[in-house]
């Protein structure tokens, strides 16, 4: 699963191979991730993530999501992403941090 994927074309390259879903708030961006990814095997929702029951994955990326929520709204998110994972499951994040002095 894409949480916050933006465009897609960060995942052109991993398109035949990319099954799940792909999460996203911007209905524009949304729709030229459709365009961008037309070999992929994605289902495409435009909105907030939301938990289905017995949905599970294998990976879920976070694409700069974490840094517009709330630290509350986070870990609200983290939990119902740890009940979206199966058991030996990954959460790959990329988001900006503070460079270390």
């Amino acid at each position: 699963m894409i949480i916050g994927g933006g465009d897609g074309k960060d995942y052109q390259v991993y398109q035949e191979g990319l099954q799940g879903d792909y999460w996203e708030l911007s209905k524009a961006m949304l729709e030229l991730a459709k365009k961008n990814l037309p070999k992929s095997s994605l289902n495409f929702q435009w909105g907030y993530f939301k938990q289905v029951e017995d949905q599970t994955y294998d990976e879920i990326w976070l694409h700069f999501v974490l840094d517009t929520m709330l630290d509350s709204e986070i870990m609200d998110l983290l939990d119902q992403l740890k009940k979206s994972l199966v058991p030996k499951g990954s959460i790959f994040f990329v988001d900006f941090f503070n460079p270390p002095p």
